[in-house]
């Protein structure tokens, strides 16, 4: 059981950390201003958290509400939804002939939903200790679905595909 648990926490740990650093570089692209870059770093994280998103939106919350049904997953998947916002909001950013920069108003609305984005990054991770109480099968069973997710690589954009087919 214990070597397990050590698996499918070591693995959460590391795509949560892949999800909360690409939003800290794409806070940092957002304050230096330059468009492209923002754009960059915005489609990075698009691919590089799908999987993440998708393990916790389709496996570890649906999980986690069984457990404990007083947790208010609600309001994890709305986090998600605005961090996704920030993604859509970026791809949609035009960059203006006379200047590379993006709106002071737009990086300042981003950073907002970054900033809720990070809390919640860091709640999710306190909330993972719950599946310490799970028995060794279900645990297995939750790596093996957050390796599958790792496996498809879905970018963020794209988890409403799979939402009919899981």
């Amino acid at each position: 059981m214990i070597e397990i648990k050590k698996k499918l926490f070591a693995a959460f740990s590391e795509d949560h950390a892949i999800l909360g650093n690409g939003f800290h570089i794409l806070a940092v692209q957002l304050r230096e201003g330059n468009i492209d870059a923002i754009k960059l770093a915005a489609n990075k994280l698009d691919e590089n958290a799908g999987a993440h998103i998708a393990f916790e939106e389709f496996d570890f919350y649906p999980q986690l509400k069984l457990l404990d049904p007083t947790i208010d997953t609600d309001e994890m998947y709305e986090s998600h939804n605005v961090g996704l916002s920030v993604i859509r909001d970026i791809a949609k950013l035009k960059v203006n002939s006379n200047d590379s920069s993006a709106p002071e108003e737009f990086k300042q609305d981003q950073l907002l939903k970054i900033s809720r984005m990070e809390n919640h990054v860091a709640e999710c991770g306190e909330l993972f200790s719950i599946m310490d109480t799970l028995d060794t099968e279900s645990q297995e069973n939750l790596y093996l679905k957050l390796l599958d997710w790792r496996e498809r690589k879905p970018k963020w954009t794209k988890l409403s595909d799979y939402r009919n087919t899981n």
